[in-house]
């Protein structure tokens, strides 16, 4: 089940790229002025929806994928750290930091083959049945050494590109940069609701 770690952990990183800046000089806080350039609801293409408001974000949604059904609702918190430039087309990115603070998930197995392999494993102490939502919040999946909420909760960084209503978000995945904000734009894009 280490796939629905990786869409939780998705899931996180999109609470992760919830903020803005304005200068490399800007060491937290930012101008407050430009907090409200990504205030409102967005939307991943996961099906999940980001609500931003002053330093305040909410995630609520559900995703399915492989046939299993996530649900992660979360709300947190984000610095405005400055910008940085980066390529290609030498773009300005703002950098934050996130914290999530409260965390609730489940996971829902839609088909019986699921449903087996995650009582196979003993995932989450198994008594798994199709369709059915178990509480994975405080779950470690096999291969992981936290609970999904846990991962969740670790304070990270990332950048955000504002593209008319459309937010483009780092690639955790690619290099970071020495105070360890991502080096590159990744594929998620968000649209305003």
């Amino acid at each position: 089940m280490k796939k629905y770690t990786t869409v939780a952990l998705s899931l996180a990183v999109l609470l992760m790229t919830s903020g803005c800046g304005t200068d490399d000089s800007d060491n937290g806080g930012g101008d407050t002025t430009q907090k409200t350039k990504y205030e409102g609801t967005w939307a991943p293409s996961d099906g999940m929806t980001i609500t931003l408001n002053g330093s305040t974000l909410k995630i609520a949604g559900n995703g399915t994928e492989n046939d299993v059904m996530s649900t992660v609702r979360g709300t947190g918190s984000f610095s405005i750290d400055g910008t940085k430039k980066i390529q290609p087309n030498d773009k300005t990115v703002d950098k934050i930091t996130h914290s999530i603070v409260t965390c609730s998930t489940t996971l829902t197995p839609l088909t019986d083959n699921v449903t087996i392999a995650l009582n196979a494993d003993g995932t989450c102490d198994g008594g798994w049945v199709v369709n059915v939502a178990k509480d994975t919040s405080d779950c470690i999946f096999p291969g992981d050494s936290k609970t999904v909420c846990e991962d969740m909760k670790e304070a990270s960084k990332t950048i955000f590109y504002l593209d008319g209503n459309k937010i483009h978000t780092g690639d955790d995945e690619q290099s970071h940069d020495a105070d360890g904000y991502p080096n590159v734009l990744g594929s998620d894009i968000w649209t305003k609701k």
